[in-house]
């Protein structure tokens, strides 16, 4: 059942029998609702105010920076006093500029909506790093847009992790295909290899991804037995062979 908040009140009135109560009650529970979701936002603002995962940051409309925490402010070497004659463009990655003025624009559109984006800023080490925000209009009691707040998680190693693995797998294409050597790859958790096109080409096959048994069956029956050792006792940890 859904619980209900009340405000009782009651007033004593003698009477021939004794003592009699007048009092009504009053359904109360919208306004409890509110305050509690009020308390939780205000708990999760001082959250974010002294996290050290997350930046939060508040910019004017005009695009200058009216708050940021802690982290924030080590992050990017910017102090409480410098910040506030601050935009936030100044140390961001010149391509994104764009990116931001538009992400800003619907955000005074449409208050209340969270918009999010990935950005990029030049540290003072000339390093680049990338934020994945979200940020959401602010507003005061008339309904004017005052300040537009972001909530963002520094994403650098991820992305640069992934970029890494990019060039990585674009190396080692280019390197297959100048040796002339086909790749296959064997998932585990479906029990299908998938083949480059140098392979497909080697082992005369139209399709790409085949699986444990069609392959077996493309090997001669001299090396089978090889092959299925070397299969049984394969694993991530496996060493080439």
């Amino acid at each position: 059942g859904r619980l209900i908040w009340v405000h009782a009140s009651s007033k004593p009135r003698p009477v021939e029998e004794g003592m009699l109560f007048d009092g009504f009650v009053i359904d109360i529970t919208e306004r409890k609702e509110a305050e509690q979701a009020l308390f939780q936002s205000k708990k999760y603002f001082e959250s974010l105010v002294r996290s050290q995962t997350n930046y939060l940051i508040r910019i004017s409309p005009d695009g200058y920076f009216t708050f940021a925490n802690d982290r924030f402010l080590l992050k990017h070497q910017l102090s409480p006093h410098t910040l506030l004659v601050t935009s936030f463009e100044k140390n961001l990655y010149t391509d994104d500029h764009l990116k931001a003025k538009q992400i800003f624009a619907s955000c005074v559109n449409d208050p209340g909506k969270v918009f999010p984006v990935t950005l990029r800023s030049v540290l003072a080490e000339y390093d680049v790093c990338w934020t994945e925000w979200e940020f959401v209009a602010i507003q005061n009691e008339s309904g004017q847009v005052v300040d537009i707040q972001g909530v963002g998680l520094d994403s650098t190693a991820r992305i640069q992790s992934q970029q890494q693995l990019q060039l990585t797998s674009s190396r080692l294409m280019l390197a297959t295909k100048a040796a002339h050597l086909g790749v296959g790859k064997w998932d585990f958790t479906t029990q299908r290899i998938h083949l480059d096109d140098m392979l497909r080409d080697m082992v005369g096959l139209a399709v790409s991804e085949i699986t444990i048994s069609e392959f077996r069956q493309l090997i001669h029956p001299d090396d089978a037995r090889q092959l299925r050792n070397r299969f049984r006792n394969l694993s991530p940890e496996s060493p080439i062979w």
